[in-house]
């Protein structure tokens, strides 16, 4: 019984840690924390724009200066680059589609194992003879290993578990492409106020 314990305790933990992952992963998302994960999936341009920037005039020391703030044609009519980033479809939609495939390999081949499992328990518990055709060489073990009533529920639950692990994918995925527009248009406008920050003029 205790063994039967242990494996549900191990499933129950792996599931709650699973829970606070994704929690902190879309907590994450709605704080603006994954600026640097949108980046590589939008696609990006160079805009040229009127250079309107301030000019501040500062020094280490008390100077008697004439400064006239309207005099700025040093600067009239130039322009800067600013990068500006546009959504991609086709990126956005692989984040994380790696690991959804891995997560679907791996469902896969566990769910054969899980179904070899329980016809060849519930053959063994049927009829032993059933399963003669497995008692010579590694097959044996093979054999033994399958009908384990601890290995099947252990088999079961690691199935559920990637049931579990692809449907926070997807969702975290669903999640990303949602907030892709919102992304752009705050890393748009971080960029824009870097580029138009005050140009700084040390006076001696």
């Amino acid at each position: 019984m205790w063994i039967y314990i242990i494996i549900l305790v191990v499933f129950f933990v792996i599931v709650v840690l699973k829970l606070i992952h994704f929690a902190v992963k879309k907590k994450g998302l709605q704080k603006f924390k994954d600026l640097n994960a949108y980046k590589k999936r939008l696609d990006i341009k160079y805009e040229k724009i009127p250079d309107n920037r301030e000019v501040i005039y500062y020094s280490n020391g008390p100077l008697n200066i004439y400064f006239d703030p309207s005099n700025q044609n040093i600067y009239k009519g130039s322009t800067i680059d600013v990068p500006v980033y546009m959504a991609n479809d086709e990126k956005a939609k692989k984040v994380g589609a790696g690991w959804l495939y891995l997560y679907i390999f791996i469902a896969i081949l566990s769910f054969i194992v899980m179904a070899l499992s329980i016809a060849c328990f519930t053959a063994n518990k049927i009829d032993e003879s059933l399963l003669s055709f497995m008692n010579y060489d590694w097959l044996e073990t093979v054999k033994n290993i399958l009908i384990n009533e601890y290995f099947l529920v252990s088999i079961v639950l690691f199935f559920l578990l990637t049931i579990l692990f692809i449907a926070f994918n997807v969702a975290y995925r669903k999640l990303f492409i949602f907030f892709v527009p919102i992304y752009v248009d705050t890393i748009n406008n971080q960029n824009f106020v870097k580029a138009m920050q005050p140009i700084y003029i040390k006076l001696n």
